[in-house]
């Protein structure tokens, strides 16, 4: 009998070690369950992305990106930014994006034209009469906003709209002080067909080059000018061996800075709202560098003997008028939706500078 108290004891004590230890089991795995969700939550609630870019340290679009990274930093993002290319070419970070990568970076509209057609009137002659009428429409136009959804549709997002890249003008080894005396000239373009049309219709001989090869190109005789920036004819020393320039801005360059959808998506309305008030920091940084570069890279050409001829209005506007029919073009009209493209644009701009 008194064996059979002891057995009944120890069993008694065994279960309540064994409850104890089942409890603290269950208590510790909820513990660790719960730690395990709430970092998941935060996972889900902290942001990380990368700027991915081909522009140099210290050029107004790095300025950008770092004014950017600053303000999506102080809305808690993890920011990297990786300029000179270091992810890739422009392709290759595309590539990435669409992958599903969270990258940024920037893009123009004739670019983006190869997803999205309409986009690429946007690099169109003379489309703008000047920079502030191009950024007023690239910050409130609805047509863009529009085309973005299309874009949307690709997997891809225009995230920063008003990015000055430059007036883009015509440099040559020849004085120019009438577009006439562009009649036959060799001019090196894009290989695309809006700015190959654009120079036909100037009656010159569009060749397509890549940059690089341009200033060989020029020295051996193969082009007798280019269009570019003034950023561009200066770092790249283009005028010294095109020391003439016809400043009427054939396309004012605006760059468009991209996400892909997937990652936006994966966003915060909070957060989708810092990132596009982040870019809005980004391009007002951007352009305060690159207004104010531009004016010196003119003087500093002009002072190195590059003569520069400004048109008067009544020239702007016979050069805008004899460079309108690249919108009828067949060609050029191929590429959009809106066979009437033209005539939409203007009337928003007209509407817009209401």
């Amino acid at each position: 009998m008194k064996m059979k108290k002891v057995l009944a004891m120890i069993l008694m004590v065994a279960m309540v070690f064994t409850l104890a230890a089942c409890s603290g089991s269950t208590e510790s795995e909820n513990t660790d369950s719960g730690s395990a969700d709430s970092g998941s939550t935060d996972k889900e609630n902290a942001a990380e992305v990368s700027f991915a870019y081909e522009m140099a340290v210290g050029e107004p679009g790095d300025t950008g990106v770092n004014a950017a990274k600053e303000a999506l930093e102080e809305s808690g993002f993890t920011v990297n930014a990786y300029p000179n290319g270091q992810l890739g070419s422009k392709d290759d970070v595309i590539d990435q994006i669409l992958a599903g990568e969270n990258l940024i970076t920037v893009a123009d509209p004739l670019y983006l034209g190869e997803y999205v057609g309409d986009l690429s009137i946007l690099y169109g002659p003379m489309l703008f009469d000047d920079m502030d009428q191009a950024l007023n429409f690239m910050e409130n136009s609805t047509w863009l906003r529009e085309k973005n959804e299309e874009l949307v549709e690709k997997g891809l997002r225009i995230i920063g709209f008003n990015w000055i890249y430059g007036d883009r003008v015509i440099t040559t080894k020849t004085e120019v002080t009438d577009p006439s005396q562009l009649k036959g000239m060799k001019i090196r373009v894009n290989s695309n067909d809006i700015q190959i049309e654009t120079f036909k219709a100037l009656e010159t001989a569009p060749t397509a080059m890549a940059l690089t090869e341009v200033y060989s190109a020029l020295q051996s005789g193969a082009v007798d000018g280019f269009e570019n920036t003034y950023s561009t004819m200066y770092n790249q020393g283009f005028y010294e061996v095109c020391p003439y320039i016809y400043d009427a801005p054939i396309v004012c360059a605006v760059s468009l800075w991209i996400c892909g959808e997937e990652f936006y998506q994966s966003l915060t309305e909070e957060q989708q709202e810092a990132l596009l008030d982040a870019m809005v920091k980004g391009a007002d940084a951007n352009n305060t560098q690159m207004n104010e570069e531009a004016a010196g890279y003119l003087q500093s050409m002009i002072d190195a003997g590059t003569k520069v001829y400004e048109p008067s209005d009544e020239e702007f506007e016979a050069l805008k008028e004899q460079l309108s029919g690249v919108y009828t073009n067949e060609a050029v009209t191929s590429h959009w939706d809106d066979k009437d493209l033209y005539n939409t644009i203007q009337e928003e701009i007209e509407n817009l500078n209401k």
